[in-house]
């Protein structure tokens, strides 16, 4: 059993957890893989480790997981424990039921790593991760392009809120620049200006856990375009949150 990590991962049924732990591991943080909430338990009750999110397969029976997370919090730490259903998608009655029992963050198939890497930082760091952040903001599956001194490069959109965005590219801009940016929403493309306030760049990782790019803070835009981006974040919030 691993002897450090901030994430406890209960195995599922079909052994797709030992999968997933590989890919936390890639980011950065090392799971704690246990086969049931008992050896779950035992973990945040000798407190060897700082233990910040306990990540619950959906398949996990209904009946006792109240229970189960109860025990849980009362042993984890007094910052709070953060429940993760990870898994098939629930059926509305499901869900309802993981939310009354106390599940709070959404990690449900299909995901990318860019939602998985979101949600991690989530469930570790919670409020800790916002950097003052007065916006609500999401992983998003989204492209963009940005336009800066004449030049064209293409981007992936991290995360997004209606304040700004986190473009993943190996080209970031440095802090300071003055961008404009092609949002490629689902119902259309939307152009809107913004300000670097940091790079993420080898060498000079302002914020380690997060990808290669840069954090963009918009300037004004159309209301009809904030009203989009605004609609869009909470339609993906409602998919991240049980």
């Amino acid at each position: 059993m691993s002897s450090s990590g901030n994430v406890i991962l209960l195995e599922s049924l079909d052994g797709s957890s030992h999968k997933l732990a590989e890919r936390i591991l890639a980011f950065g943080t090392e799971p704690v893989l246990v086969s049931n909430f008992e050896e779950a338990q035992t973990i945040l009750q000798e407190r060897r480790i700082l233990i910040s999110a306990v990540m619950i397969p959906t398949e996990a029976p209904s009946q006792t997981l109240k229970k189960q997370i109860k025990i849980l919090r009362k042993l984890g730490p007094a910052s709070g424990l953060m429940l993760v259903s990870v898994g098939k998608s629930p059926t509305d009655d499901e869900r309802k039921k993981l939310r009354t029992a106390g599940m709070q963050l959404a990690l449900w198939e299909p995901y990318d790593d860019g939602t998985l890497r979101f949600q991690l930082n989530r469930a570790i760091c919670g409020d800790r991760d916002d950097h003052g952040r007065r916006h609500l903001r999401v992983p998003t599956y989204l492209l963009a392009r940005v336009f800066v001194g004449g030049r064209t490069k293409d981007a992936v959109v991290y995360s997004l809120s209606e304040g700004g965005a986190f473009l993943e590219t190996p080209r970031a801009s440095m802090d300071g620049a003055t961008v404009d940016i092609e949002l490629r929403l689902p119902a259309n493309h939307i152009r809107i200006s913004g300000l670097v306030m940091f790079s993420n760049v080898p060498g000079n990782l302002q914020r380690p856990n997060l990808p290669m790019g840069m954090g963009i803070r918009f300037g004004s835009g159309a209301e009809e375009d904030v009203e989009q981006i605004r609609a869009y974040v909470k339609r993906r919030m409602a998919e991240l949150d049980v």
